[in-house]
């Protein structure tokens, strides 16, 4: 039998709540009566008997009472207060977490300006945090980490998730859906993972200043998937590495890195309604081996300057990469065709598509078949294509140069490659007349250089497998010393790209300076140097 007891018996003395037990809270003659705990709390239910906290609903609809406040001055990280098995609903605030708390197993609901908030270290662990009119869950200041995981956040007006505290939040194993806008993470080291981000009307999520790394995670059915911007701060530094972007109107949407590094590597981004990446103003952009495809525009680039390289595949996209307004894009070493256009350039836009010497990019691209044109130049500058491979006819007699009507403007495609290259895009089925696959296994060990060089704070490298191999790769300092391990496994013949965030193995950030990239695999050794620039 479920026992009951009254909240004003909570006020004044230690919290020890055991399951099945009923709180009633008498709203009828105290206006925003509040729960206020400044000793141990410990509240502890059951799935059969969970500690409900039970008020009547408002003839107004909105909220009945302001919540649990917990602000014990004697918690710490490794015994924080604990909230487990409850139920609670109908408060302003659900819970106001101003000290360490650990919460499990509970459902928070129907909540008026948050679901839980938190000033302190927290855990929040299999816990729902739905109907909220506010924001779901908030982390603020910055006293200390938090966590959640394996939560659900549902149906929430403003945030699913509000990180703003300038310290380091994991979310890993979550859903966060129906919210206007997913995660809004502000300041502070964000660690996004194996989550699942869906049909928010405005972002699924928002990263701006500090740092993201993101993996694993499906971006599905909102307004813009992910939103990486400086705003504040000096710039925004994210990794988002095999991630999903699916049925949103823009995939990721990159607004000024400021001084800072984004890197898409290893994503599927298809079938969004206007563009997979759009890509405005300065930083540096990185976008690595991604399948791009199903988009008006693949990548947008808007004056600015993105890396698009190593085995990027843009396919079936009305345009496969857009250049507009003085855009200086880099395209290397990438499919970018079944497209109806592969490369459009407007506005300006100066684009290096591959120079046999010199230049930022050394080419190496696959540019057939597409639909209409491989490249559609609209201003007065030639755009420089060099090394690339489009031949208009690859079996006897032999000719690797493009067909002129697939070229629209001034375009230099002289050094055209009569083979695909295998950096482009090993496995894929070309089309046109070639008939073949591009070759996915390289023929030598090869370590290439970091890009960017000097960087702060993630870098990424390419090395090649030409058989099944033990491979090592680790950084050293200038003494010799290691400092961090990236690769030590089997690997089976093929292309890699491996990123190294500027952490050693001690997960502290290293200081700046040279440092050295040491790639073994049996008798092969290399050696790149990197330059880190705080």
């Amino acid at each position: 039998m479920r026992s009951q007891t009254n909240a004003s018996d909570f006020l004044h003395q230690k919290w020890d709540v055991t399951h099945g037990t009923e709180v009633r809270v008498d709203t009828s003659t105290t206006v925003g009566y509040q729960l206020k705990a400044y000793g141990s709390v410990r509240i502890k239910g059951s799935d059969a008997a969970p500690v409900v906290f039970h008020t009547r609903p408002s003839a107004s609809g909105g909220a009945t009472w302001d919540g649990i406040y917990v602000d014990n001055r004697f918690a710490t990280s490794s015994d924080p207060d604990s909230l487990s098995h409850l139920e609670l609903s109908d408060a302003s605030i659900g819970v106001d977490a101003r000290s360490p708390l650990h919460a499990k197993w509970s459902t928070i609901s129907n909540t008026f300006v948050a679901g839980l908030q938190s000033g302190d270290w927290l855990e929040l662990r299999d816990c729902t945090v739905i109907d909220c009119v506010g924001k779901g869950v908030g982390v603020e200041g910055s006293a200390a980490d938090a966590s959640v995981l394996h939560c659900v956040i549902d149906n929430c007006d403003e945030f699913g998730l509000d990180l703003t505290s300038g310290s380091t939040v994991t979310v890993d194993s979550t859903t966060v859906r129906s919210c206007d806008t997913g995660i809004n993470a502000r300041a502070g080291t964000t660690f996004l993972s194996n989550s699942t981000i869906e049909d928010c009307p405005s972002y699924g999520a928002v990263f701006k200043d500090g740092t993201v790394h993101a993996t694993g995670t499906s971006f599905t059915g909102s307004d813009t998937g992910l939103y990486v911007a400086t705003d504040t701060g000096s710039g925004i530094a994210a990794t988002v590495r095999d991630c999903t972007f699916t049925y949103n109107v823009d995939g990721v949407w990159i607004d000024d890195a400021g001084d800072s590094t984004v890197v898409i590597d290893g994503c599927t981004i298809d079938h969004n309604t206007t563009s997979g990446i759009y890509v405005e103003d300065g930083g540096s952009v990185v976008i690595t081996d991604n399948e791009i495809t199903y988009s008006t525009i693949g990548v947008y680039s808007y004056h600015s300057g993105p890396a698009i390289r190593s085995g990027n595949t843009i396919q079936h996209n009305s345009n496969g990469i857009k250049c507009d307004y003085n855009s200086y894009a880099v395209v290397e070493s990438s499919t970018v065709n079944n497209n109806t256009y592969g490369v459009t350039v407007v506005n300006d836009g100066n684009p290096d598509l591959g120079h046999e010497s010199g230049g930022n990019s050394d080419g190496y691209n696959i540019f057939k078949p597409n639909t209409t044109y491989h490249v559609r130049n609209f201003t007065n500058y030639t755009i420089t294509a060099q090394q690339n491979y489009w031949p208009q006819k690859a079996t006897s007699p032999q000719i690797c140069a493009p067909k002129p009507t697939t070229l629209y403007g001034s375009v230099d495609s002289s050094y055209a490659l009569c083979d695909p290259p295998a950096l482009a895009s090993p496995g894929y089925w070309l089309g046109g007349d070639h008939g073949n696959e591009a070759p996915s296994v390289p023929e030598r060990f090869s370590l290439g250089q970091n890009y960017p060089n000097p960087f702060n704070p993630t870098t990424t490298m390419a090395f090649e497998v030409p058989r099944a191999s033990h491979v090592q790769i680790a950084v050293y300092d200038v003494a010799g010393r290691l400092v961090a391990t990236l690769v030590n496994e089997e690997k089976p013949a093929g292309i890699y790209h491996v990123a190294w965030d500027g952490h050693n193995r001690q997960g502290e950030s290293v200081v700046s300076g040279i440092y050295f990239l040491r790639m073994r695999a049996g008798s092969f050794v290399d050696t790149k140097k990197l330059l880190i620039l705080k």
